[in-house]
C-alpha cells in the first residue's frame, strides 16, 4: 500500500524538525529563551530588592494621601493639591524609580529619567518605553488602563489633576468640592492599583506605607 498524503506531510515534518535541531538553530534559539528569562530574573531581583532596601518609598504619598482626605469636607483645592501631589509622589518613586533601576541598574539615573515622567515637553518614545517596562512587570498599561466608567485613562486624568494644581499654586485658583473629591478618588485608585498590582506583582504589600514581604 503506498503512502498517503497525511503519511508524506508526517515525513516532512520529521526531517523538518531533524534539520532544526541539527542545524544548530534550535540550541540558538533556546539560548535566546533561556538568556531572555535570566535577563528577566535579574531585572526582577534588583527591582524587589530595590523595594526592600528603600521600603519607606511610599510613606511620603500614603502621608500626603491621608493630608488629601484629611480636607475633603472644607478645603477641596488643597486636597486637589495634596492628591496631585499623591499622584506624582507614587508614579516616579514607586513605579518607575524601582522599575527603571532593575533594567539600567544605575540610581541616579534611574532619579532622572523617572524624575521626567510628568514634563510635558517629555518624548513620546521615552514615555512608551518606560511603559512597556511598567507592562512587563506589572501588567499595567497606562497608555489603555482607564478605571471604571472613565472615559479617559487613568494617566490623562493624572495630567488633569496635575495641570489643576499648577493652577492652584500659581494662578490661585479655588476650586469647588466635586473637583477635590474627583482628584482623590484618582488618587486613591492610584495608591491601591499600584499596592496590589505592582507590589503585588513583587509578592510585597504596603503597611501603612511601609513596604514589606507579604
Amino acid at each position: 500500500m503506498g503512502s498517503t498524503f497525511e503519511d508524506m506531510q508526517y515525513e516532512i515534518s520529521l526531517e523538518d524538525d531533524y534539520k532544526y535541531h541539527t542545524s544548530g538553530k534550535a540550541f540558538d534559539d533556546m539560548f535566546a529563551d533561556a538568556l531572555d528569562d535570566a535577563i528577566y530574573d535579574a531585572i526582577y531581583g534588583r527591582i524587589f530588592n530595590y523595594y526592600l532596601d528603600s521600603n519607606n518609598i511610599l510613606l511620603p504619598a500614603y502621608n500626603s494621601l491621608k493630608n488629601a482626605r484629611n480636607h475633603v469636607l472644607y478645603s477641596p483645592t488643597s486636597t486637589l493639591i495634596y492628591s496631585a501631589i499623591t499622584l506624582e509622589l507614587i508614579v516616579k518613586n514607586v513605579v518607575f524609580k524601582p522599575l527603571i533601576y532593575g533594567v539600567i541598574n544605575n540610581n541616579p539615573a534611574a532619579e532622572i529619567i523617572s524624575s521626567i515622567i510628568f514634563n510635558t515637553n517629555r518624548s513620546p518614545l521615552l514615555f512608551n518605553n518606560l511603559n512597556a517596562i511598567v507592562l512587563e512587570f506589572t501588567k499595567i498599561d497606562f497608555n489603555t488602563y482607564k478605571r471604571r466608567n472613565s472615559k479617559i485613562t487613568l494617566w490623562k486624568e493624572m495630567d488633569e489633576v496635575r495641570i489643576n494644581r499648577n493652577r492652584a499654586v500659581h494662578e490661585g485658583k479655588q476650586f469647588l468640592k466635586v473637583d477635590g473629591k474627583k482628584a482623590l478618588s484618582i488618587a486613591l485608585h492610584l495608591y491601591n492599583l499600584v499596592t496590589t498590582k505592582v507590589l503585588g506583582n513583587f509578592k510585597l504589600i504596603s503597611n501603612d506605607g511601609v513596604i514589606q514581604k507579604k
